[in-house]
């Protein structure tokens, strides 16, 4: 474990103690977030947050997310021989679930195969994600909560995923079954952590100056 890893984690953790006995207070979560801003979450916490939200959407599209640098096709979603993406494929399940072109038994195991790679290519890629969020999840769920409540999405998977009681990655590949579900699975968790990023006003300030890169948010209109 790196020890970036091990100083965000630690410094979450004490804070997720606090926040899971104050659960009925609203918006604890980023408020305690803020206290993390400009100290324990860094220009450096944001690059490796915007480099998973990139990664994240090179998935869905079927870009290759190892090389964010090109555009080479992802070698995990190609689909009867072709070029394929989530995004593609999560339309190809409607037109099967609405019975324009139903499976035939090969149409379903290939369709089978690429969803079960590309949910282990999110695995592998979100890791790290995890080997922090199991060391703060009082606090992330929390958060989590408060994101899905504000953006009406109480039936997202994150809730689930973040679940104190769950194994993510197990509770993931369960419950994942679909394109769809894995393309709203990956909007959320990148939409939430952009909503970390735009309530940590200092680190993200740090990130610009450092980087020379305006947000898209602070960007003018």
């Amino acid at each position: 474990m790196n020890k970036k890893i091990l100083v965000l984690g630690g410094a979450v953790a004490l804070l997720g103690n606090s926040c899971s006995v104050r659960a009925h207070d609203s918006d604890v979560g980023y408020r305690l977030l803020h206290t993390l801003d400009g100290s324990v979450i860094t220009p450096e916490t944001f690059g490796d947050m915007i480099y998973l939200c990139r990664r994240l959407s090179m998935l869905v599209h079927g870009l290759d997310p190892d090389n964010l640098r090109t555009k080479k096709h992802n070698p995990n979603c190609f689909f009867q021989g072709e070029p394929s993406s989530p995004k593609a494929l999560a339309q190809r399940e409607e037109e099967h679930l609405n019975g324009t072109n139903p499976y035939d038994e090969k149409t379903q195991h290939d369709i089978a195969t690429v969803l079960n790679a590309c949910k282990e290519q999110f695995v592998d890629m979100t890791a790290d994600f995890l080997e922090i969020a199991q060391m703060m999840k009082g606090f992330l769920v929390e958060l989590i909560e408060e994101f899905c409540e504000k953006e009406g999405r109480q039936d997202s998977l994150l809730l689930k995923w973040m679940d104190l009681e769950n194994d993510e990655v197990e509770m993931f590949r369960q419950n994942v079954l679909t394109f769809e579900a894995l393309n709203q699975f990956c909007a959320d968790l990148s939409h939430f952590q952009h909503d970390l990023m735009r309530n940590c006003p200092k680190a993200s300030a740090a990130w610009e100056k450092q980087t020379g890169r305006t947000l898209p948010w602070n960007k003018k209109k």
